[in-house]
């Protein structure tokens, strides 16, 4: 049954006794048609459940209510997700997980392309509040905003994130390599302080 042919069933008999030529009912069909007839599908209790259901669900909620129910979990969809990446995103709620290593590498992943490479180095630089990602160039066609969303969604507070860079030391890393440093030194050697961080 339709919404249509319920609402038409619904009518008084008055009214579909007179509709001999059916045009109350193609009056019911236009009137039930586009939006309505969908959210009447979504309201009517059917043999999964009562009416409603279906869009807590997030196996059987429509793709377009997709993000309603995303809020209630406090998902974040984003616009280049897939309908699979944006269900999997609700039962699997990064809140849940921020801050682990496992939803930094899932987040990282949505932006890649190709074989999705991620690797992701603890402690760099032997320092307990760093942390490492490195993707392939080829795969990475938004580096910049990839390591906003990561920044965003899933680093932990308190650690700072180097995003595809590598051999970046601090000046306290320096002075540990080579206790005899001074700024002075430095200064003499490197033309700028990038050139010296990078450094080997």
């Amino acid at each position: 049954m339709s919404a249509s042919d319920e609402l038409y069933e619904a009518l008084s008999p008055a009214f579909s006794e007179l509709d001999a030529d059916g045009s109350l009912l193609r009056f019911c069909r236009v009137i039930t048609s586009g939006d309505m007839e969908s959210i009447w599908s979504w309201v009517i209790d059917t043999e999964f459940g009562p009416g409603w259901q279906i869009l807590l669900d997030p196996a059987r909620c429509p793709a377009i209510i997709l993000p309603w129910l995303a809020q209630f979990d406090g998902a974040v969809l984003l616009p280049r997700m897939s309908e699979a990446e944006q269900r999997l995103t609700i039962t699997s709620p990064q809140a849940f997980g921020r801050g682990t290593i496992a939803q930094m590498e899932e987040v990282a992943k949505r932006g890649l392309t190709g074989s999705k490479t991620v690797v992701i180095t603890e402690r760099y630089t032997e320092n307990a509040w760093r942390i490492q990602i490195k993707t392939l160039p080829g795969e990475t066609p938004e580096p910049a905003r990839l390591k906003a969303e990561v920044e965003e969604q899933a680093k932990p507070i308190g650690i700072v994130l180097f995003f595809n860079e590598s051999n970046v030391i601090t000046w306290l890393e320096l002075r540990t390599r080579e206790p005899s440093n001074t700024w002075k030194k430095v200064r003499e050697k490197y033309a700028t302080w990038l050139a010296c961080r990078t450094s080997e």
